[in-house]
């Protein structure tokens, strides 16, 4: 870096007209003062090490021409210089790197099955759905021994009746409806937590939405 900066100075007076290193070379205790300047600046370089040497040197470069209000070459320039492009650089030098992230492949419908069943879990929609799958099944298989018997096929059994715990079923409604009403089922799972409103779990999204869902479901 510090060739570099040597050599822009050098360049300076043909690019801009600025005749720094003619004032430095011919008067007195020139030598020095390059020394101190060009030291300076590669302090500043350091201040500024989120932006890489390349970039550095390029700004630098750059802004030789462009920046049509500095006298000289020194370290408040490069500051200002670096300053002003800073947050760019800062951004890019913390962002996070993947390099080794293997992508995810597409969920498969099982998969996507199970998410969607655990998700109704917790929304009190399993138990609803179980309860009228054992309803439908008993009515059917009901269904299929009148039908024997009306065509003179003995039945070797009777079923009983399954009659669906009514509280359970309107429970079960209730809380689909809150649910839905609320758009939580199709929310992520992420979106929900669990709360405990007189000794039942809710599942929704705050403690006000928990209390106003109990009212609801249990009332």
């Amino acid at each position: 870096m510090k060739e570099f900066i040597i050599q822009c100075l050098d360049d300076l007076e043909s690019l801009t007209g600025i005749r720094q290193t003619y004032y430095l070379t011919t008067g007195t205790d020139g030598k020095r003062k390059a020394t101190v300047l060009i030291q300076g600046i590669l302090e500043v370089c350091k201040q500024f090490s989120y932006i890489s040497e390349a970039d550095q040197q390029k700004i630098i470069r750059e802004q030789m021409v462009k920046d049509q209000n500095y006298d000289a070459l020194n370290s408040r320039t490069v500051w200002k210089w670096f300053n002003g492009v800073k947050d760019k650089y800062w951004e890019l030098a913390h962002k996070p790197k993947f390099e080794n992230a293997i992508p995810l492949e597409p969920l498969t419908p099982e998969t996507e099955k199970l998410i969607r069943d655990w998700q109704a879990s917790l929304l009190g929609l399993n138990s609803f759905h179980s309860n009228m799958d054992n309803f439908h099944a008993e009515m059917d298989k009901i269904q299929s021994e009148d039908e024997q018997r009306l065509a003179g096929i003995p039945v070797k059994s009777k079923s009983s009746k399954y009659v669906p715990d009514e509280n359970l079923v309107l429970i079960n409604q209730r809380r689909m409806k809150a649910a839905r009403d609320r758009g939580l089922d199709k929310l992520d799972l992420r979106d929900l937590k669990q709360f405990t409103v007189e000794g039942m779990v809710i599942h929704c999204r705050n403690l006000e939405e928990a209390q106003e869902m109990y009212l609801e479901i249990y009332s």
